[in-house]
């Protein structure tokens, strides 16, 4: 759900917006931000076709069309955010801690800054935008490497398996290069 109500929103909240510093401050920091206990729950977005990025019809202001971005989530994905709510609930009435009043809206969350999608990796180049590689189906010189070549992405971090995308590609493209003789490149240790 909604990352708000957490210590750093609450400190910037009354430094900013209170204007509170000093001895006040430091009251209302042991009040309000010491006593606090932050859950929170990431939950997986099941691949949809119909979520994409394409080009609007509006123009930025160089006169270049802007994007338009489609996303809707499945039932299976709202009714996870509700349970985990529930879960979450339960952990802190057992902590004997008192739940703050929750959004139970499934469309008032936030994601978790994963950056992924827009140059699908695929099989298929009429459903992908590039190969198991990283490279372009369109441009065979091209290698897309990062998050974008996701057809989707669940609730951990992708920064592993995007590091292992790199060093597949690196190794492709040293092996498609006749200067250079073709040798893996290992991970460090």
């Amino acid at each position: 759900m909604a990352r708000l109500g957490s210590p750093q929103n609450d400190v910037e909240r009354l430094v900013n917006t209170n204007g509170l510093f000093g001895k006040d401050l430091r009251g209302q920091l042991f009040e309000q931000v010491s006593r606090q206990l932050r859950l929170s729950c990431s939950v997986e977005v099941l691949p949809n076709p119909a979520n994409r990025v394409t080009l609007s019809n509006l123009n930025d202001t160089f006169g270049i069309p802007r994007p338009q971005i489609h996303f809707e989530t499945k039932e299976y994905t709202r009714s996870a955010l509700g349970l985990a709510v529930d879960v979450m609930c339960a952990i802190l009435r057992a902590a004997d801690a008192t739940p703050l009043p929750v959004d139970r809206n499934p469309l008032n969350y936030t994601g978790a800054g994963h950056v992924v999608g827009t140059c699908r990796m695929g099989f298929d180049k009429t459903q992908a935008v590039v190969d198991a590689d990283c490279r372009s189906f369109d441009h065979r010189n091209l290698y897309v490497v990062g998050g974008s070549t996701f057809p989707t992405c669940g609730t951990a971090n992708p920064t592993i398996t995007i590091a292992a995308l790199a060093l597949r590609a690196a190794n492709h493209v040293l092996a498609t290069l006749p200067q250079f003789p073709a040798r893996p490149v290992e991970p460090q240790k």
